[in-house]
C-alpha cells in the first residue's frame, strides 16, 4: 500500500506541475490575443485567482475564439481530474494510517 500511495503522490505532483504550465500558457495566449479581458482581469484584486475564476465560470464563451475556448474547457477538465487523483491519495493515505 505504501508503494501504491508514494506512486498517487508521484503522479499527483507531476500532473499539477503540468496542469500549472498549461494553466501559465492559456494566460499567456490570453495576454497575447486578448488584451482587453485580460485588463478587466488584472482590475481585480485577487490576482492569478481571478483566472481561475474566469476558467471555472466560464466567462471565456464570450470571447468567440474556438481555439482558447477549446484550451481553456480542456485546461478545466484537467484540473478536475487533479482533484480526483487528490482525493486517491488522500483516501489511499487514509487507509495506510490506518492499517
Amino acid at each position: 500500500m505504501n508503494v501504491l500511495l508514494a506512486i498517487l503522490t508521484v503522479v499527483l505532483l507531476v500532473g499539477i506541475a503540468a496542469g500549472l504550465v498549461l494553466q501559465h500558457m492559456l494566460y499567456s495566449r490570453l495576454s497575447t490575443e486578448h488584451p482587453k479581458a485580460l485588463e478587466i482581469l488584472a482590475e481585480s484584486s485577487a490576482g492569478i485567482m481571478a483566472f481561475q475564476r474566469y476558467l471555472w465560470k466560464q466567462q471565456y464563451l464570450g470571447l468567440n475564439d474556438g481555439a482558447f475556448t477549446r484550451r481553456a474547457d480542456f485546461l478545466r477538465r484537467y484540473w478536475e481530474v487533479c482533484l480526483v487523483l487528490f482525493l486517491l491519495v488522500v483516501v489511499a493515505l487514509v487507509v495506510a494510517v490506518s492499517v
